[in-house]
């Protein structure tokens, strides 16, 4: 139903209270349509205090509701969802009750009980632990098939009734009977009527009105073809009432006529009873929640919703929770939310006091059409509506389970639907390559700053170190892809000399994805590539340890504890290489401490730091210029909460300061000593002496400053590009 955008005026007192009344009747119809599938056959004369048992669940509900819902002017009742599983487990329990129709009657209560009780019970435990938002992820395929199966299910008991048969291998036999026919289309027609008048006037007014003119109909044309309402009765146009006789008394020794072996019986079908009402109840709150634009407590009210039910199980009641349709209707009609609850409960009590002349005057086939249009009504909606909505992978699960549970019953269907569900979401999820991104580490240098031809030597040698960024959980389907892939890498010509395995987008792993690492560190080996790991959630590092994995590079492996340092570590290892090869080669030396630029450290001034001195502070106005000769520093910003962040090192050969001095902007950043450091710094005087006095040596430092521009920017744009 959809949602009117524009809020309607909000109704008076009596307007309101009128509202919750009509809704009530329709309540009262329902539980009517309810008992009439659960109390037929043997258990007929249990059919109006069947009812009022209903009807007094469906005020327990609304009550507890009224007091303790988040969402005002919430209304609920028992439930559709899992009563097509009830009515066939009601049946067969009471098969083997011997003696009176009291026994039978009251062991098909005591099933209803403890459905509604362990209901209850596992609401109140989903609650307690604060489990509701957990249950919520129930895969919506499944979700959504057994919803469109209890439709099925509904249609099927609806059929039944008409026929007036235990099941459908006689309704051949039956249909030849023209009473028997007489009701089928009845029912058919009646089902018919409300699907039209449901979907050009949507609301519970349309639908009552159906149902009552469908009653004033049905004694009219009594009278006006002058059928006694017993020949009526006998004829299966109204329910067979009990004689004196076979009437059905209650009370405390009643009890001892239970027959709890047969209750027994059943046991594993009132299991699904439940899982079914949990998830129903989560589907309709969140159905109510999007009606009112409300947000509530799934938790409290699982828990609130769990008593009533426990209270509701005590007594022989049938489970029962919010229902997202009359809320809907209710907040539409813009009604006073305290007042509708009012009508709504007065109207259902009185419906219970009265439940015996109810059940009386409603004709058969007004319950059975009631069912029938509510089963198809779920079908329309889980199954036709959804199509387009689902992927044809899952909408076919939704068919799965609507067929099964139509060949082999409900509890085989959604188990297997559950089942099909997670190897489905197994098969979609082991398809995800485990790696994100693959890329030179070049483009992801580590935040470290370095002398021009150190930043050269790594921009030349940048395939020699290699980033697989990875995600999703690593398992023995996923992780054989990475390992290919890796393998792949290692034997090409220009074959890495470090591999990295960025673990910050990996939730997690499993025994077999270590074991396969294992592999792959001494596959690699062989190649003569350092293989390392960085930025391991703990428990991904905890189950590696656990398996027995060294971390320390003990095995091939070592991890880091972020990407950055792990970069950093294998940038530092290939420029100590490629330095040994310079010197066996007897190659220059290139960087500006050579004799090239002995002229240049004249004008400067050495500047001695000792760990943690302070070099430049943020905001200050200065444009100097600093040479780093040896040790390290660190670049920290200040983030919101104040705290202070490293983003950048410096280490021998960088040079701070170069944007500040052209620019004229304040300093971005402090630029603090990480270990004693050498430095060297030349002010805006000697800058201008410079520019004045040895013009050549000015230039050369100015291109030197903008080549060290130049290479941050090609840094920053080999890594954006590469995203």
């Amino acid at each position: 139903m959809e949602h009117d955008a524009k809020q309607p005026k909000t109704a008076g007192v009596l307007a309101s209270t009128a509202a919750g009344g009509v809704l009530g009747v329709d309540a009262i119809g329902f539980c009517v349509a309810m008992a009439t599938l659960v109390f037929s056959g043997s258990l007929i004369s249990g059919l109006a205090p069947g009812t009022a048992v209903f009807l007094l669940s469906t005020f327990v509900i609304a009550l507890s509701l009224q007091l303790f819902s988040g969402i005002k002017g919430a209304l609920g009742m028992v439930q559709d969802t899992s009563i097509s599983i009830l009515a066939p487990a009601v049946a067969i329990a009471v098969v083997g009750v011997s003696g009176s129709g009291d026994a039978k009657f009251m062991t098909a209560l005591a099933v209803l009980g403890v459905s509604a009780l362990a209901t209850g019970v596992l609401f109140q435990l989903v609650g307690v632990f604060k489990l509701g938002r957990v249950v919520r992820v129930l895969p919506y395929p499944v979700a959504a098939g057994f919803l469109a199966s209890s439709g099925w299910l509904l249609a099927y008991a609806a059929i039944l009734i008409s026929i007036h048969a235990g099941d459908m291998g006689q309704i051949l036999s039956q249909v030849q009977d023209p009473d028997i026919l007489t009701s089928l289309l009845l029912a058919g027609g009646l089902a018919l009527v409300l699907l039209v008048t449901m979907h050009f006037r949507p609301g519970v007014n349309g639908v009552l009105t159906v149902l009552i003119l469908a009653i004033l109909a049905f004694y009219g044309i009594c009278a006006l073809l002058g059928l006694p309402l017993d020949v009526a009765r006998e004829r299966g146009f109204l329910p067979l009432l009990p004689s004196a006789g076979e009437q059905i008394t209650l009370s405390l020794d009643s009890l001892s006529l239970i027959d709890w072996g047969q209750v027994l019986v059943v046991g594993p079908t009132l299991a699904i009873v439940v899982i079914v009402n949990l998830v129903g109840m989560l589907l309709n709150t969140g159905g109510a929640e999007l009606a009112t634009q409300t947000e509530v407590d799934i938790n409290s009210e699982l828990r609130s919703t769990g008593g009533a039910n426990v209270i509701i199980g005590l007594m022989g009641g049938i489970a029962g929770y919010i229902t997202a349709g009359s809320t809907a209707v209710a907040s539409q009609l813009g009604a006073k939310p305290q007042y509708v609850g009012l009508g709504f409960c007065v109207t259902v009590m009185l419906g219970f006091f009265f439940a015996n002349q109810i059940v009386a005057a409603v004709p058969t086939f007004i319950a059975a059409g009631l069912l029938l249009f509510i089963g198809i009504t779920m079908l329309i909606d889980w199954v036709w509506n959804t199509r387009r909505r689902m992927t044809r992978a899952d909408w076919g699960i939704v068919l799965a389970i609507l067929v099964a549970t139509a060949m082999i019953g409900i509890l085989t269907a959604v188990v297997a639907g559950l089942i099909f569900s997670l190897a489905a979401f197994a098969f979609s999820y082991a398809r995800i390559p485990p790696i994100q991104h693959n890329a030179a580490a070049g483009s992801r240098s580590s935040p470290v700053d370095r002398h021009m031809h150190d930043g050269e030597v790594l921009r030349l040698n940048a395939a020699r170190i290699q980033l697989f960024e990875l995600q999703g959980y690593l398992f023995f389907g996923s992780v054989e892809d990475l390992i290919d892939a890796v393998r792949d890498r290692v034997k090409q010509n220009t074959k890495p000399s470090y591999v990295i395995l960025d673990l910050a987008n990996v939730s997690g792993v499993d025994s077999a994805a270590c074991s396969a690492l294992e592999k792959l560190a001494e596959r690699v080996q062989r190649y003569k590539v350092s293989l390392h790991m960085s930025a391991a959630s703990a428990e991904t590092e905890r189950v590696m340890r656990a398996w027995g994995m060294k971390l320390d590079g003990g095995d091939g492996f070592r991890l880091w504890d972020n990407t950055d340092a792990a970069i950093e570590f294998c940038e530092n290892s290939l420029l100590a290489q490629e330095a040994q090869m310079a010197t066996e080669a007897h190659e220059p030396e290139s960087d500006w401490n050579s004799p090239r630029f002995a002229q240049l450290k004249s004008h400067m001034t050495q500047v001695s730091l000792a760990e943690g001195d302070m070099l430049i502070s943020a905001g200050e106005a200065s444009q100097d210029i600093y040479f780093l000769k040896s040790g390290r520093l660190g670049v920290y910003i200040t983030v919101q909460d104040g705290r202070k962040k490293r983003v950048r090192s410096m280490v021998d050969g960088a040079i701070i300061g170069e944007l500040a001095y052209y620019l004229d902007l304040p300093r971005s950043a402090d630029i603090v000593a990480e270990r004693a450091s050498e430095v060297f710094r030349l002010d805006m005087a000697q800058m201008e002496a410079l520019a004045t006095t040895e013009p050549v040596l000015s230039a050369e430092l100015h291109k030197l400053l903008a080549q060290t521009l130049a290479e941050k920017v090609v840094r920053m744009n080999a890594f954006v590009s590469d995203r």
